[in-house]
């Protein structure tokens, strides 16, 4: 695991594709991947889907946890995401917009 940032209240990693985000004991997950790995107890702020790797936050105390679900909560704490495509694009530049789809079977 990538560990790209860590203090007594956060850490800062790497989640790649194929894992949870958030606890689950039947799968591949972040947080059993961080107490196994490094001994923390880490509370996940965000997420990211499971099919999805970038960059995570994780709080390492309740009241990191609560500040920085609060920043979430307020907007305060930004996001970007970037996609990978393949091919050439027609345009140099452009805007994708879409609705995104849930597909209930596959949750």
């Amino acid at each position: 695991m990538e560990i790209l940032h860590r203090d007594n209240d956060i850490i800062v990693c790497i989640k790649q594709r194929g894992i949870l985000s958030q606890y689950d004991e039947k799968k591949p997950n972040m947080i059993t991947a961080l107490k196994d790995s490094l001994g923390v107890e880490a509370y996940p702020v965000h997420r990211l889907d499971r099919e999805v790797g970038g960059v995570m936050v994780y709080a390492l105390n309740k009241k990191s946890a609560a500040s920085l679900s609060a920043q979430v909560a307020d907007r305060s704490f930004s996001k970007q995401y970037t996609a990978l495509l393949h091919g050439v694009p027609e345009k140099a530049e452009d805007t994708l917009e879409d609705l995104l789809y849930f597909d209930k079977a596959k949750n």
